[in-house]
């Protein structure tokens, strides 16, 4: 008897036959684990990008690399709120940072991302925007 995710095998005889119809069955289970998987990825990356100042950084951040001071004068908000935003999305691997001197300055660091922010740009944004 094999267990596999709940599901229990009875091996009689262990034919050939047997033994592939199980190797599909092991396929079929793992590649639904990968596309939950998959979908949780995805679910959570858009949870992370769902508050409009948090993808509206984003955005400033696909066009081109930013100093902290910056995105905080563009945006109109304070740096406590800019640093929570940054640290979230640093967190995830979205942003990366470098310090020069006393200046921070974050980019994309994700070229998922990248393609991702394109593609809903391209569907989203008015062309004069763009």
């Amino acid at each position: 008897m094999i267990k596999l995710n709940r599901l229990v095998f009875f091996d009689f005889g262990a034919s050939l036959a047997s033994l592939q119809n199980f190797n599909k069955v092991i396929k079929i289970v793992f590649m639904q684990n990968k596309r939950l998987k998959n979908l949780h990825d995805v679910s959570k990356l858009l949870k992370l990008l769902s508050p409009p100042r948090r993808l509206l950084l984003v955005c400033l951040l696909m066009e081109s690399e930013r100093c902290v001071n910056d995105l905080m004068e563009e945006l109109g908000t304070t740096l406590g709120n800019i640093s929570q935003h940054l640290n979230v999305l640093l967190k995830a691997g979205i942003i990366k940072k470098r310090r020069e001197g006393i200046h921070i300055y974050c980019s994309i660091a994700d070229p998922k991302i990248v393609k991702l922010i394109k593609t809903l740009h391209q569907l989203y944004c008015p062309k004069m925007f763009r």
